[in-house]
Order: C-alpha cells, then sequence, then structure tokens
C-alpha cells in the first residue's frame, strides 16, 4: 500500500493547519458569493479570517463557477460578516485590523 494511504492518528499540530468556513454571502445580482475563510497561526497562537469571493455562472450555480476563489481581505487578523450593498457593486464587512473592532 502506498505511504499516501496509510492512515495516521490525528495530531494536535494537524489541528492547525485546518481552515473552516464562516459566514456566506450572495450578491443580490446572484452572481457573486463572498465567504468567510477560519485559519489558526500556530507561531502566533492566534485565530485569524479572511474573505473570498467566487463568481458565479449566469445561472448563479456554484457548480459552474466562473473561477477559482480569490481572497479579497489580508487574513492577517479578522475580517467576517460580509454582506453585499443592494446594487451588488459593494461588499461590506467588519474588520478588527487596527487591533479595533
Amino acid at each position: 500500500m502506498p505511504d499516501a494511504l496509510l492512515l495516521r492518528k490525528l495530531t494536535l499540530d494537524d489541528l492547525w493547519t485546518f481552515k473552516m468556513m464562516g459566514n456566506i454571502a450572495l450578491s443580490p445580482d446572484g452572481q457573486r458569493v463572498a465567504f468567510v475563510m477560519h485559519s489558526s497561526d500556530k507561531i502566533k497562537n492566534e485565530r485569524q479570517s479572511a474573505i473570498y469571493l467566487l463568481h458565479l455562472d449566469e445561472q448563479g450555480t456554484l457548480r459552474y463557477a466562473v473561477d477559482e476563489a480569490r481572497q479579497l481581505t489580508s487574513g492577517v487578523k479578522n475580517d467576517s460578516y460580509p454582506v453585499w450593498a443592494p446594487d451588488s457593486r459593494r461588499l461590506l464587512f467588519i474588520s478588527d485590523r487596527e487591533d479595533e473592532s
């Protein structure tokens, strides 16, 4: 059996590599979706989050996404709770980039 298929126990270090999806916001025009990805920095012992954007096809389906999701915010601190403006042209979110919410 190849090494890649061998099972091993989950370690504490593995937990630092996990990413979890957070809030999701579909644009009012149905053409884009913004979502939050949470990750952890082992060295700083901190959680971080960044907002990603995914363009959808003309039917507004994820199955036929136009491109891969691209990261919109730095993810150095915590960017969360994306909300689209009614015209679908702007995305608002909460951030603690400057040590303030």
